[in-house]
């Protein structure tokens, strides 16, 4: 981070705390109306739980929801390591996601704001993806209806591959279903080695010419139209990638009225197209694939930029979830800006260019993990 945006962070944050310390006062309300259009909420996160549980999935739980400053030591037994590096076991993903529904309980009891707490469910509801839910499976989704946050059930209905099955593992994304609510579209992130779709995540985040994101929706463009079909106001959700995904999906798919889109890599020019979907994209302080490709541009666009008191790493920033920090501020951005910053251009740029090189050089590496599976039948 250079020293004028460490220094503008610091004031930011500065002028957040002196705006909460005189709240009331006439110094107050000048701050206030200064800073209304562009911080959205600024204080404690959206979960505050004791991290009692030294069990290795639900450490990185806690450690992704900013619970803890790392993993427990526990993550390094070898039957965690096998299933993150080689083959992944169903028992570890099913207790993945039952630890995401917990968090989702335990932030409804405890919310306080409901933008922030929107912002946290649709983090969350990211991070199921990569617990790989089956069709058939369940989750209970916080949902808001008339000033109460209540819980709605959900049905993974379908899964669509976005990559096809000669290429290792086909990447997957899934469609959930509701009675009472609209239509998820759940689209995973670059996953871990030994998860479905690794291989198609990290080429479809170098694919030559295209922008992150853009080679799966294409693959499962008919997949995802054929599910959409007699639905409406479907809400498109990713994070890293699966938000780039989001971002993609929009532009193709008029069914789909929402999305929220986390960390997520922009389009590149030409790929922009109208869209009518009301898109949110939360780019987290430090985190350097929010600054690759451009945002869509609109009115219905929104852009938001999410701090911590003390700045993270780009791996962590990128990570984890901010909303569920002890101390958490909220900026609103533009996409005018956004698409102008220097930064975004190099980034941008330096993708454009390195694509067709980390595409060449990760092909041989796939093609040895396919031969070592196959001989040793990890799959």
């Amino acid at each position: 981070m250079g020293e004028w945006q460490e220094g503008m962070r610091r004031a930011v944050w500065r002028h957040t705390k002196a705006l909460h310390r005189i709240k009331g006062s006439q110094e107050g309300e000048a701050m206030q109306m200064a800073l209304q259009k562009t911080i959205v909420f600024h204080g404690p996160g959206a979960l505050d739980k004791k991290t009692t549980e030294h069990e290795a999935v639900a450490s990185i739980i806690d450690f992704l929801l900013h619970q803890r400053k790392a993993p427990a030591r526990s993550i390094f037994q070898w039957r965690l390591f096998k299933s993150l590096l080689l083959i992944k076991e169903p028992e570890l993903l099913s207790r993945f996601r039952q630890g995401v529904q917990e968090a989702l309980i335990e932030g409804m009891n405890a919310v306080e704001n409901d933008q922030l707490f929107q912002i946290f469910v649709y983090n969350l509801l990211g991070l199921f993806a990569f617990g790989y839910p089956e069709v058939g499976s369940h989750l209970s989704l916080p949902t808001k209806r008339e000033e109460r946050w209540e819980l709605t059930e959900y049905r993974v209905d379908r899964r669509f591959q976005l990559s096809p099955e000669w290429l290792s593992s086909p990447l997957p994304s899934c469609g959930l279903t509701s009675k009472n609510a609209p239509p998820l579209l759940l689209f995973l992130g670059t996953t871990y080695p030994a998860g479905a779709g690794f291989a198609a995540t990290l080429l479809s985040d170098a694919t030559p010419g295209c922008s992150v994101g853009y080679a799966p929706t294409a693959y499962g463009k008919k997949q995802i139209a054929a599910w959409l079909e007699n639905k409406r106001d479907a809400v498109a959700v990713g994070i890293s990638l699966g938000g780039s995904c989001a971002l993609h999906a929009a532009q193709h798919h008029a069914s789909i009225s929402e999305v929220h889109a986390f960390a997520p890599a922009g389009l590149y020019p030409w790929e922009r197209r109208p869209s009518q979907a009301q898109i949110h994209i939360y780019s987290q302080w430090n985190d350097i694939v929010s600054r690759i490709g451009y945002f869509p541009k609109g009115e219905n666009v929104k852009v938001y930029r999410l701090l911590l008191s003390k700045p993270e790493d780009p791996i962590k920033a990128h990570q984890r979830v901010y909303a569920a920090a002890k101390q958490v501020t909220i900026l609103r951005s533009k996409t005018t800006f956004e698409n102008k910053r220097w930064s975004r251009h190099l980034y941008t740029a330096f993708h454009l260019v390195s694509s067709p090189i980390s595409f060449a050089l990760m092909l041989p590496f796939h093609l040895v993990n396919v031969l070592v599976r196959a001989l040793f039948r990890l799959y």
